[in-house]
């Protein structure tokens, strides 16, 4: 993943907080935030609430195996067919171990965070 910034969550008595949600603490080191970035799997409709909880479910898994290496935020599903996973890990080895287990290695491209951007950034006028 190269020798790009790293962007260090906020933390707190003893835990991280990112997006104003508090996570587990990864043993006092800084996390790291990617986008994980992949195709929709052709039969997947994610409007299908029981499918979308059939992949939510091999996705949880895969974090588990992790060991608490690798938190999961949330997933944007786009009307292009892709899906975009923000997660912390602890570590970029710990991405390749969810990825195998999770079994999505095949589109699969990660983007590390380096800032987050949002109205609380607006200048003043």
């Amino acid at each position: 993943m190269g020798d790009v910034k790293r962007e260090v969550i906020s933390r707190t008595s003893g835990s991280w907080s990112v997006l104003g949600c508090s996570i587990a603490n990864f043993g006092g080191g800084a996390v790291i935030k990617l986008l994980i970035e992949r195709d929709l799997p052709e039969n997947f409709d994610v409007t299908d609430d029981a499918q979308a909880a059939r992949h939510a479910r091999i996705a949880l898994d895969a974090i588990v195996a992790t060991q608490g290496k690798m938190h999961w935020l949330c997933t944007y599903a786009t009307d292009d067919r892709k899906l975009f996973g923000l997660v912390v890990v602890e570590s970029e080895e710990v991405i390749d171990a969810y990825v195998r287990n999770a079994g999505i290695g095949s589109s699969v491209q990660i983007h590390r965070v380096l800032r987050t951007l949002d109205p609380a950034l607006a200048a003043d006028r």
